[in-house]
């Protein structure tokens, strides 16, 4: 049943089949998305359902229909589906619709929409969100004053919740990379201020003359990889 997990904006989600996802907001209060493929077009049904809003027959006749037993979450879903009880219902004409409505209307990450059943769509394997839809990064820049007087643009780049990300990242210290060290054909990676702490200048001037390190720079190209980069208006 629930195979896949992951935790969104402090809600833990569970995938309940191939097109269904839930999570527990509070205790008896669960949220359900489901995802209906149409013929190349989306159907997403949003349920908020709260088990004390249920009269005690309507949970009785649930827990013998459907052999609920204690399972709360197990529960609200039947409830759900039974009375067919939802918040909201909208109809996609494509993926991208599918993505954008995900996206506003939910606490829920639309990349996990990869393991969405597309039968009856052949030209669409289960992975495209995650090749299409990729999270997003935005786009932040700041004046520096550099040790000559002279002033420049520093540009980087965050994920909505401000972490900056870059093409690679220091083994060592954690941080974003944009220039540095590659060790052992990228095995791990080395900003300039730990490679240092590591090694000698005999020790990396000998990693260099076997092939085991060397010195680069990557751009945004990399990012774009894995990211859709936002850039500032």
């Amino acid at each position: 049943m629930n195979t896949l997990t992951f935790i969104k904006d402090g809600l833990k989600w569970s995938r309940i089949t191939n097109n269904l996802w839930g999570a527990m907001v509070k205790r008896k209060n669960y949220i359900f998305i489901e995802v209906t493929p149409l013929n190349g077009k989306y159907k997403v049904k949003y349920r908020n359902i709260e088990i004390k809003r249920y009269e005690k027959q309507e949970i009785n006749l649930m827990r013998q229909l459907y052999n609920v037993v204690q399972a709360d979450y197990t529960l609200a879903f039947v409830l759900g589906q039974h009375y067919d009880h939802y918040e909201w219902i909208e109809e996609c004409n494509d993926l991208k619709e599918l993505a954008d409505l995900i996206e506003k209307r939910v606490t829920f990450d639309f990349c996990f929409l990869g393991d969405v059943d597309a039968s009856g769509v052949p030209d669409i394997n289960k992975n495209i969100f995650r090749k299409i839809f990729k999270p997003k990064l935005y786009e932040k820049s700041e004046i520096y004053n550099f040790p000559d007087g002279t002033d420049g643009v520093i540009v980087y780049w965050v994920d909505k919740d401000g972490k900056e990300h870059g093409p690679r990242t220091c083994s060592d210290c954690d941080e974003s990379m944009w220039t540095g060290h590659v060790i052992n054909d990228g095995d791990e990676h080395c900003c300039v201020d730990c490679i240092h702490k590591r090694y000698t200048s005999k020790q990396l001037e000998e990693m260099y003359e076997d092939d085991t390190q060397y010195y680069t720079e990557w751009d945004e190209s990399e990012l774009m990889e894995d990211f859709q980069l936002v850039h500032e208006k």
